[in-house]
C-alpha cells in the first residue's frame, strides 16, 4: 500500500510538472509558418540547401493547400511550401516551423494541383508542436505505432512523442506524451501549434 502511495504521489508530481509549466499562458499560441514575403523567399529564412526535384503529393505533415511531399533525389521532404498554388520554380522546405533552416527545391515537374491538400487551415492537425514541458514536436509522415491504444502521431527532437490530436476543447490545447522507451503516457500542454 506504501509503495502504491509513493507511486501515486510520483504520477501526481509528473502530471502537475508537464500541466503546470505552461501557468503563464491563457491560451495555445497558434502560428502559421511563412515561407514567402511578396515574391521573395521570407527574411526569416537561411537557404542551408539547394536542388533539383519535384513534388508529387499535398503534404502528410501539413494540411495547407500550399504544402507539398516532394523528392529530393531519394530523399522526401515533407512539407514543402509553394507561394500559391501555381508556384514555380522553386519549393521552399523547411527542416522544422521554428528553424531558420531551409532547403530551396528547384521544380523539375509543374506542381501537380489535382493531388494538393483541399482542406482548410483550422481543420489540420498541426505540423509541429511545443510543449509545456519543452518538447519540440513533429509530426511523423509515414507509419508509426500505437502505445496504450493511442496512435505516435509526433516525434519529438529531445526525445519522447506525443500521442493522437491535439484535444482543443480549451483555450490550452493538450496532447498526451510518452518518454522514450516509454509506456507511460500523461497530459501536457500546447503552448505553440504550427501549421
Amino acid at each position: 500500500m506504501r509503495r502504491l502511495a509513493s507511486l501515486a504521489l510520483a504520477l501526481g508530481v509528473t502530471l502537475a510538472f508537464a500541466g503546470g509549466a505552461a501557468g503563464t499562458k491563457s491560451s495555445t499560441t497558434v502560428r502559421r509558418f511563412i515561407a514567402f514575403n511578396g515574391k521573395s523567399l521570407a527574411p526569416t529564412l537561411e537557404v542551408t540547401k539547394r536542388g533539383r526535384g519535384y513534388c508529387w503529393v499535398g503534404s502528410i505533415a501539413d494540411g495547407r493547400a500550399d504544402a507539398w511531399r516532394c523528392f529530393l533525389g531519394n530523399s522526401i521532404l515533407d512539407p514543402c511550401f509553394s507561394k500559391g498554388k501555381l508556384s514555380k520554380p522553386f519549393v521552399v522546405c523547411p527542416i522544422a516551423p521554428w528553424s531558420r533552416r531551409a532547403t530551396v527545391l528547384v521544380l523539375t515537374k509543374p506542381i501537380p494541383l489535382v493531388e494538393g491538400n483541399a482542406t482548410s487551415r483550422s481543420s489540420t492537425e498541426p505540423w509541429g508542436i511545443v510543449t509545456a514541458n519543452g518538447k519540440h514536436c513533429l509530426a511523423f509522415t509515414g507509419a508509426t505505432g500505437v502505445i496504450g491504444g493511442r496512435y505516435v502521431r509526433y516525434g519529438c527532437q529531445e526525445g519522447g512523442v506525443l500521442l493522437g490530436v491535439p484535444d482543443r476543447h480549451t483555450p490550452v490545447w493538450t496532447i498526451f506524451y510518452a518518454a522514450k522507451n516509454s509506456s507511460l503516457q500523461f497530459r501536457v500542454r500546447i503552448t505553440d501549434a504550427w501549421s
